[in-house]
């Protein structure tokens, strides 16, 4: 059907904004009486009103928003949020900072290798790079074991033959600490020298260790590491330069080959464990454990 559009004066319907023509009373859309509800004038006003009344509630519920998403994270739960996500350990080329530190602010002896040793009834997960290029993840469990040990460390890889595992015990003597394979408890070897200081250095089995930086920052994913000893060990028969890391109570925590620059070794997680479920871990791969009493 034509419509006709001679709408000079621009009527609509207060009811429905339908265009309604001069000669018109009634709105041929939704019926409404247009003698008194059809002007240009209230419609443009009444539409504006509700632009108006939109775009309040707009704002409105933006700075709801912005609000509640500030309180959000300045709470507790916010904050801890943000904070574990930041503390996510690097997956790939992790970033290691290590400076030095001022020993004299430090409360710990730095110069007492037992305390890099690693602390009893703890599991630390570490990701290794072998010499083969293979790589992967293995757990090292702690305990006191009854004996000569000061502590004993087991590393617990899987394989296709399921878990496997082998045992270091460590021995405290005259010039220094000792570790010694639980498959070969005769053969011992040393750690880390007594009275350590930076420039120190001793050879044995044709590897030389020095002592680079004590009282150093070692900042891993996992966390910062104060105090930290930094050795330079240089091993002549494989022809192989790395530094090495040792924290206070975690053992050694990063391992850095010199020569590209790839980390081989990395403390990636830290557990505590029941003392009893750390021994029996342990004493299921040192079945030589108690021959440590005749060595030292």
């Amino acid at each position: 059907m034509f419509m006709s559009n001679n709408n000079a004066s621009g009527r609509y319907c207060g009811n429905c904004g339908s265009l309604v023509n001069d000669q018109d009373r009634f709105c041929t859309d939704c019926g409404t009486d247009c003698g008194t509800n059809c002007d240009l004038q209230s419609m443009q006003s009444n539409k504006g009103n509700r632009d108006f009344v939109k775009l309040l509630l707009i704002a409105l519920v933006f700075v709801l928003a912005a609000g509640a998403g500030l309180w959000y994270f300045h709470s507790g739960w916010g904050s801890a949020l943000l904070q574990r996500w930041l503390a996510q350990p690097a997956k790939q080329n992790p970033s290691i900072v290590a400076e030095a530190g001022d020993q004299s602010k430090s409360i710990q002896d730095l110069t007492n290798p037992e305390i890099y040793l690693p602390k009893p009834n703890t599991m630390f997960k570490v990701y290794q790079r072998h010499f083969d290029g293979d790589q992967g993840f293995s757990d090292y469990y702690t305990a006191k074991l009854a004996g000569a040990a000061l502590v004993s460390e087991t590393e617990i890889a899987a394989s296709s033959e399921g878990k496997t595992g082998f045992t270091l015990h460590y021995l405290s003597a005259p010039d220094g600490i000792y570790y010694a394979y639980d498959t070969n408890v005769e053969l011992k070897a040393l750690w880390l020298k007594k009275a350590l200081s930076v420039g120190m250095s001793w050879e044995q089995y044709g590897i030389k260790s020095t002592v680079r930086k004590m009282g150093a920052v070692c900042n891993l994913g996992i966390g910062v590491f104060k105090d930290c000893l930094v050795i330079e060990e240089v091993n002549a028969p494989v022809g192989r330069r790395v530094e090495k890391y040792f924290a206070p109570g975690h053992g050694q925590i990063l391992i850095k080959d010199l020569a590209n620059g790839q980390i081989v070794f990395e403390l990636r997680g830290i557990n505590q464990l029941d003392a009893k479920k750390a021994e029996e871990t342990v004493k299921k791969f040192a079945p030589n454990a108690d021959r440590l009493k005749s060595i030292m």
